[in-house]
């Protein structure tokens, strides 16, 4: 295969990294026992050292196998940007069982859904999302953990606080066998539109994070900023894993907006961002944006869609900080090519591999033929970061996973030079900030509503988003709804960014001869 995108990489990354064969835990454990005196996390007024945050880890993974986790067995996490979020994830793994990462966006039927489909068997719940939780109690943990209360007003839900300071009996440190055993379930969505788990091993995070940080050159006390959700396998790897592995300081926003950012950037003197387009335009559109002191921002990564050029000038004219836009999915846990941190950034483009990742392009028809340069095909992608597969589909997996290589579903092209960029989509996902939203679901939950008759969910472009979803009606002969009452009957049903933000009522859809509903009709 021709590699060319190798002699673009700047001087100090290497074309390959020697990745090593442990669990995501003890690589954490490793990086406390060198860093310990250095600030890991910062949250408000609230700092915790290296060596304080691995403590934690230890008293809480304790409680945790007291509490029956263990090899074979499935923690869910549903916690928001807080340091329990962090001291969960790895005491979880540190147990040996997989974490099951939530998104605090859900609501009630979407947590059943997935809490039935992964069977976790303990709960770690953030106070503010408990009704969530008792709303789906037939499906619900064993065992619940609450953070942010006393446990008292959550009927049988544990005290996190109580459990980490009674610790709990030392347990065998667990076999981890680095490339079978799955790390984390995260949902995502794939060809059918519905969300499915994907599931990760330990070598592929660890992997990620090692590619990060030798990409942005990641380094002991550098202040780091992921503005990015830490369930999400961007955040994850970003705020968590590539941060923590490197004796940075990641700083944890609460999601007060593009004030909070702002602050913390000054603040805390951060040096490396790491965001989505979204993340971009709320910082320049700010308002005293331009007497705020940027000077200490270095790098910042954009992911998860294009950034609008008008966006980027903006950015350009306030600070000369690289943006560096890369590209990434959660079947590969996430970022896998970038734009280099010194050398030739392309505009437009998603850079170029990472080390030890490898890119093609293939044809549309077939997947089978690598075509040439400047010709658009199907993305693949090898990579020691690819998921194990999708959790209960197989065939879903078999699809996605062939001979070692993952085919993505994004049509793109590689020019001359080994950098790469993504033209269209072949899923018909929509990607709204760092989240995706899936027609085919949005569309279902509509349907079931009693006076409708059918629906279509359409992609949406706007500038701040990427893109948001537009619902096309029809309702049943002889009935009457409102667009607020279709938004919320969704809102009741969906996480926000699934919600559509047009909703349009029509007497029917257009239709191909074979009665399929032709959206991109309704796309123009």
């Amino acid at each position: 295969m021709d590699r060319r995108w190798l002699t673009a990489y700047d001087p100090d990354v290497p074309q390959s990294i020697e990745y090593p064969e442990k669990g995501v835990h003890q690589a954490f454990f490793d990086a406390a026992s060198r860093f310990g005196a250095t600030t890991a996390l910062v949250h408000s007024d609230r700092r915790i050292s290296y060596s304080e945050l691995a403590a934690q880890v230890t008293a809480f993974s304790r409680a945790l196998a007291g509490l029956g986790a263990g090899k074979g067995s499935r923690v869910g996490i549903f916690l928001p940007n807080v340091p329990e979020m962090v001291i969960t994830y790895y005491a979880v793994l540190a147990t040996g069982a997989s974490a099951v990462m939530l998104s605090p966006a859900l609501v009630g039927p979407e947590f059943a859904g997935m809490a039935a489909d992964t069977g976790f068997d303990i709960l770690v719940s953030f106070t503010d999302f408990m009704p969530t939780v008792a709303g789906a109690a037939e499906q619900g943990p064993r065992t619940l953990i609450e953070v942010g209360g006393s446990g008292a007003g959550a009927g049988t839900a544990l005290s996190f606080s109580e459990l980490i300071e009674r610790e709990g009996p030392e347990f065998a440190p667990p076999e981890i066998d680095a490339r079978e055993d799955v790390a984390v379930f995260i949902y995502t969505g794939g060809t059918t539109g519905l969300p499915k788990a994907v599931m990760l091993t330990h070598f592929a995070l660890i992997a990620n994070a090692l590619q990060l940080g030798a990409w942005v050159d990641l380094r002991r006390g550098q202040p780091v900023v992921a503005a990015l959700p830490l369930f999400h396998s961007y955040g994850m790897s970003t705020g968590m894993n590539a941060a923590l592995f490197h004796g940075a300081t990641s700083v944890l926003l609460q999601g007060q907006g593009p004030g909070e950012l702002v602050e913390a950037i000054t603040r805390h003197r951060v040096s490396l961002l790491v965001g989505v387009p979204a993340t971009v335009q709320s910082l320049v559109d700010h308002p005293g944006i331009e007497e705020a002191d940027l000077s200490s921002l270095e790098c910042c990564f954009v992911g998860a869609a294009p950034t609008p050029g008008v966006v980027r000038k903006k950015f350009n004219r306030l600070t000369p900080t690289r943006l560096l836009e890369g590209y990434g999915l959660t079947e590969a846990v996430t970022a896998q090519s970038a734009n280099p941190a010194h050398g030739e950034s392309k505009w437009g483009s998603i850079g170029l591999p990472f080390p030890d990742v490898e890119f093609k392009i293939v044809d549309l028809e077939t997947g089978s033929r690598e075509l040439a340069p400047e010709k658009a095909g199907e993305l693949v992608i090898k990579s020691p970061c690819l998921m194990k597969g999708y959790h209960n589909r197989p065939r879903d997996t078999a699809k996605a996973l062939r001979d070692g290589w993952l085919f993505t579903g994004d049509v793109a092209w590689v020019d001359r030079d080994g950098y790469f960029y993504v033209i269209d989509r072949k899923k018909d996902m929509v990607t709204t900030g760092v989240y995706k939203a899936y027609p085919a679901e949005v569309e279902a939950v509509i349907n079931s509503h009693p006076k409708v008759k059918e629906s279509a969910v359409v992609g949406l472009f706007d500038d701040f988003r990427g893109h948001s979803l537009k619902a096309f009606v029809v309702l049943a002969p002889g009935e009457t709804m409102t667009e607020r009452e279709v938004a919320d009957f969704l809102k009741a049903n969906l996480s926000a960014h699934k919600v559509p933000r047009v909703i349009e009522f029509r007497d029917e859809l257009p239709r191909s001869a074979a009665g399929k509903i032709l959206r991109k009709d309704l796309e123009s």
